[in-house]
């Protein structure tokens, strides 16, 4: 296998350089810190692997990757996590669909499968209880796609503050975000300044460059015209801009622009903003390196395509969810508030724990595939996942699990040449 990965990281990343150096080397010290942390970094490395076959002796001839659906892409365990939903319930779900495009559901479930792994490393696991759960994750996938394969009920699964799940961990982490008050997170974040409020200084926020401040606000306009007024019944003027900011946030996207605007929303006075990220949309590396989707057209619709997939996948979705357009750019809009929570390790969870949250992820994964919509073939994206499972579950666990084993070595090994070589990649990135 000929591949350099420190070479492969500084490529990718080029693109961002003129921006703000602060992102790369935030990033890079977060992909240097573990091997997990570099799997999230690193998706493109991932899509790579993946388009070459790295790993998979069946090559062209896997059963499982014979038709595409829609995909999330850059699935793992940090890519979970609470929100308010537009119908006001908090819900656990996948919840960045940055790198969402068309491909196999083996991509997805190998990427996960991997994820599980690596994650129980870092969190202090064994292997021996870290393979469990994977194959506790392959099991439970296939068994959650046949059936919605033959139910059709994958619209309604999910897991909220009214239908908890058995995992005392998310249990837990959606009880406490549905408990988390609005006024005191407004208030954490920013200071009044008169009768307006401004961001505080902090690790998470920066100041923007002019132009990006006057885009991030060209971009909330354009936001505002798809906005239904009627139906929230807000004014306009609950979306007048207080402050702007970049904030930090992620792996593999710092290095996008990512904005912040504090917005009026119903009383400053009373912390009861409204915080709205808008992110920067681009082609998914997968797409990249299979030359789909490269044109000024396709950048100028991701983030509406983003979007799209994001609210047919998720039970629920974030009631201020959309997207804005400048020129050819375009961004992701969501809320940020106290309900947006991730999962955190005080102390290493025991086996029957991480179990536990592996067949949930399964769950929340092959309901997404189930609402990816119809194949290519026809019939649903979950009869087609469940045909090609068909008497194939095993088989299909133990290849799961034994790349996730085998490619977890490959990500530590590439840690290491990163870790070794980190000087002269800051040298030619900041």
């Amino acid at each position: 296998m000929s591949r350099d990965p420190v070479q492969l990281v500084i490529d990718f990343n080029r693109r961002f350089l003129g921006r703000y150096p602060e992102l790369l080397r935030r990033k890079i010290a977060r992909i240097t810190a573990s091997p997990f942390g570099f799997f999230r970094g690193t998706f493109h490395l991932f899509a790579r692997d993946m388009l070459a076959g790295v790993l998979d002796p069946w090559e062209n001839s896997n059963p499982f990757t014979a038709n595409e659906i829609c995909i999330i892409g850059d699935i793992h365990s940090e890519n979970f996590g609470t929100f308010k939903a537009d119908d006001k319930a908090v819900w656990f779900d996948i919840n960045d669909f940055d790198e969402t495009t068309r491909g196999s559901f083996d991509f997805d479930c190998k990427r996960m499968a991997a994820s599980l792994f690596l994650a129980a490393g870092e969190h202090g696991l064994d292997w021996p209880d870290a393979v469990a759960a994977v194959i506790e994750f392959g099991r439970a996938y296939a068994k959650k796609i046949a059936h919605f394969a033959k139910h059709e009920d994958s619209g309604d699964f999910g897991f909220n503050d009214s239908r908890l799940p058995d995992a005392p961990k998310v249990k837990s982490l959606i009880q406490d975000a549905a408990s988390a008050s609005r006024s005191q997170f407004i208030e954490q974040m920013t200071e009044l300044d008169g009768h307006r409020r401004k961001f505080k200084g902090s690790a998470k926020h920066f100041r923007l460059q002019s132009q990006d401040e006057a885009q991030c606000k060209r971009l909330i306009e354009d936001y505002l015209t798809r906005v239904d007024f009627g139906r929230r019944g807000e004014q306009k003027r609950f979306y007048d801009v207080e402050d702007i900011c970049g904030r930090i946030a992620g792996d593999g996207s710092l290095g996008r622009l990512r904005y912040v605007a504090l917005l009026a929303g119903e009383d400053a006075d009373s912390a009861k903003n409204l915080i709205l990220e808008l992110k920067e949309s681009l082609p998914s590396a997968y797409d990249e390196l299979r030359s789909r989707g490269l044109e000024q057209s396709a950048r100028r619709d991701r983030a509406a395509d983003v979007i799209s997939t994001t609210r047919r996948m998720q039970t629920a979705s974030n009631r201020y969810l959309g997207y804005a357009v400048d020129e050819n750019a375009s961004f992701q809009v969501r809320e940020i508030g106290p309900r947006d929570r991730r999962l955190e390790w005080k102390q290493a969870p025991d086996s029957a724990e991480y179990q536990d949250l592996a067949r949930l992820y399964a769950g929340l994964l092959a309901k997404c595939h189930a609402k990816s919509g119809a194949s290519q073939t026809g019939g649903s994206s979950a009869q087609l996942i469940s045909a090609a499972l068909d008497g194939r579950v095993e088989v299909f666990v133990k290849r799961v699990t034994a790349f996730a084993l085998a490619y977890s070595e490959l990500v530590e090994d590439d840690h290491r040449r990163l870790v070794d070589q980190r000087s002269v990649v800051e040298s030619i990135l900041f």
